[in-house]
């Protein structure tokens, strides 16, 4: 949601926006979105760089700086997770930036990425599907389920979560074969 909302207010836009809705219910950082949107508006940008705004994510929060609770620990606490409130409200929000990125010629696609067996079909990973397609199979006009354009069992995770390199990047190919005739 932060990323989103820092991308709304950019003057440009990409062609093809590809939004993950694996995990709908975690609140906009205000803090990262506030810094972001300067770095977005700043001219020029050295600012953005030299602030460090403009690292990406995964970088920010690669080991060791976050690491990941095994498997059991991360069922258990999906299992605890009770914020579809913020989840219904989040995903309404996505629906008000679809408009307004589809009313600059964005094409938008809700993006699903496969959790190793069991995670797959735990309430939680449900519910986000459900949350964003309307129904229990994520179909639908803009969804795009990674689990139709890979084999499943080829892919490895690190923690039953979170793709492994080798994965992300067969992930990654699939994704840009299915779009490549949209750009």
């Amino acid at each position: 949601m932060t990323g989103l909302e820092v991308l709304s207010s950019a003057s440009l836009f990409p062609r093809i926006i590809l939004i993950e809705i694996n995990i709908l219910d975690r609140p906009v950082d205000d803090e990262v979105k506030s810094k972001g949107i300067a770095a977005a508006q700043s001219r020029p940008r050295p600012w953005s760089i030299l602030s460090g705004v403009t690292k990406p994510l995964r970088y920010i929060l690669s080991k060791p700086y976050f690491t990941y609770l095994p498997s059991e620990q991360q069922a258990a606490w999906w299992s605890k997770r009770n914020e579809w409130d913020i989840a219904n409200r989040n995903f309404k929000r996505i629906q008000d930036l679809i408009t307004k990125f589809e009313s600059h010629g964005v094409k938008i696609y809700l993006l699903y990425l496969p959790y190793s067996a069991g995670y797959g079909s735990h309430t939680f990973a449900q519910r986000n599907r459900e949350i964003a397609s309307g129904n229990d199979d994520f179909n639908c006009q803009r969804c795009i389920d990674v689990r139709k354009l890979v084999a499943i069992e080829e892919l490895r995770w690190d923690d039953g979560a979170h793709l492994d390199d080798r994965s992300a990047l067969m992930v990654a190919e699939a994704l840009q074969k299915r779009l490549l005739p949209e750009l």
